[in-house]
């Protein structure tokens, strides 16, 4: 339990499980009770609070994907509570607070460049482990799932029978019923429950036979991708 007894104070967020700064958005998540106006910046794994008026947060718990770039455009979304925090010179503040609050600070590397994978090309993270051990099949046609909480936009790697993300996804499901061929197919479709998907790169040559499917989530809720195809 941390209570505000000064006007000013720093407190140590933890990493989140999917932390992973080569990613290419970042987010502070942060739950306290609060009452009072206050704001707080962002910076090293850090919230540097200052109270206004009233007692302020209290039981404040955080995590973090990843440090802040400097100078990064933030947006600020509302989980849970009745305030309504907003962005104010880089720093986020909270007014007329008064109970529980869930709060979400985002943020995109403003240098991060998508770079299509290659033939022999190393890919994010390691892969995920399928959900069922059963045997792969040679089917004309393919499918995988994949159902997790995505909370920023993910980019989903398909090389044969390996499927990486990026940022991590923790306590994913995977199924996949034959490896993704290294073939020119007739179709690739990506269609998606709780989240919105896009094909970024087909599989070809050129990219070592690897399909890579960008997954943004809609709502604070689980995802299930599904990506079907024929040969």
């Amino acid at each position: 339990m941390l209570l505000l007894a000064s006007a000013l104070v720093a407190v140590a967020c933890e990493r989140a499980p999917d932390y992973d700064p080569e990613a290419p958005a970042g987010r502070y998540e942060l739950k306290f009770d609060a009452q009072g106006d206050f704001e707080f910046s962002i910076q090293n794994g850090n919230l540097h609070l200052e109270r206004f008026t009233g007692a302020g947060p209290s039981n404040i718990h955080c995590t973090y994907s990843q440090p802040p770039p400097p100078r990064a455009t933030l947006t600020v979304r509302s989980i849970e509570g009745k305030s309504k925090p907003k962005v104010v010179e880089g720093r986020i503040r909270l007014e007329k607070t008064n109970g529980p609050q869930e709060i979400r600070v985002e943020w995109a590397q403003p240098n991060y460049v998508y770079k299509s994978p290659r033939s022999g090309s190393t890919l994010p993270n390691k892969p995920l482990a399928r959900s069922e051990a059963a045997a792969f099949d040679n089917a004309i046609e393919g499918r995988l799932t994949l159902e997790a909480k995505f909370k920023t936009e993910t980019l989903v790697y398909v090389r044969g029978e390996k499927v990486h993300v990026s940022p991590r996804l923790p306590d994913a499901k995977l199924t996949q019923s034959q490896p993704l061929p290294t073939r020119p197919l007739r179709s690739l479709s990506g269609r998606a429950k709780g989240c919105q998907v896009r094909t970024v790169t087909d599989p070809s040559e050129e990219s070592g036979w690897t399909a890579v499917i960008a997954v943004t989530p809609k709502r604070f809720e689980p995802c299930k991708l599904e990506l079907t195809w024929k040969r």
